[in-house]
């Protein structure tokens, strides 16, 4: 069930029409134009049972397991003083990723308002945060500037059988081909890049 007439809105309108092509050549039926209705007290981040109540006022959809897309997004930012954050509860940034008021804070990531897409971790925000601290440290203000692209880019299926396509921002895409994608994203970047440096608490 989608709420519009293409699934992934925030992706290049190509991209949106790959995807429904792929859905559709893969036996998905999807839904369009309706918009889900979260019940009062349940939490959109579990898989809940049905009916589907619509907003869009379709008949209910009975259903054994829902897993709900709606992008209620709740940032983990309670701890932190209520003037650094927006009404949704994302860090405040300015172009250069600099809390206004506070000279010498910078925020990047998924709490970070950078942009609508909230995308400065995964569009090289850090390299933007390292140059300007490096100018605030050196006593002048921050030159490097933050831009978000239009589109959300990024592997949208995971690794597949014939390895892990890539949708871009511009709407183009590419294929990296399995066996070069599971050492190198999983193996190396994944597993010894994101988790290398956890750690057991026992």
């Amino acid at each position: 069930f989608i709420s519009g007439d293409e699934p992934l809105p925030t992706h290049h309108p190509s991209v949106r029409r790959w995807m429904d092509r792929t859905l559709q050549a893969d036996g998905v039926t999807v839904h369009r134009g309706h918009r889900a209705a979260l019940p009062d007290g349940a939490a959109p981040d579990r898989i809940t049972e049905g009916p589907i109540e619509w907003a869009t006022g379709q008949p209910p959809f009975v259903a054994d397991a829902v897993v709900w897309t709606i992008g209620a997004v709740r940032p983990h930012t309670g701890f932190l003083p209520p003037d650094l954050l927006d009404a949704d509860g994302f860090v405040v940034v300015d172009e250069h990723l600099r809390v206004p008021g506070h000279e010498r804070v910078f925020a990047i990531g998924d709490v970070a308002a950078s942009d609508p897409l909230r995308s400065s971790a995964r569009n090289w925000g850090h390299r933007v945060v390292v140059a300007n601290v490096r100018d605030v440290l050196r006593g002048r203000d921050p030159r490097r500037t933050f831009r978000a692209p239009e589109h959300r880019w990024g592997s949208i299926l995971g690794m597949q059988p014939e390895g892990l396509t890539v949708a871009q921002a511009n709407g183009k895409r590419f294929r990296v081909p399995r066996r070069l994608a599971e050492p190198m994203l999983y193996g190396a970047f994944v597993t010894r890049g994101l988790y290398g440096g956890l750690r057991r608490a026992d």
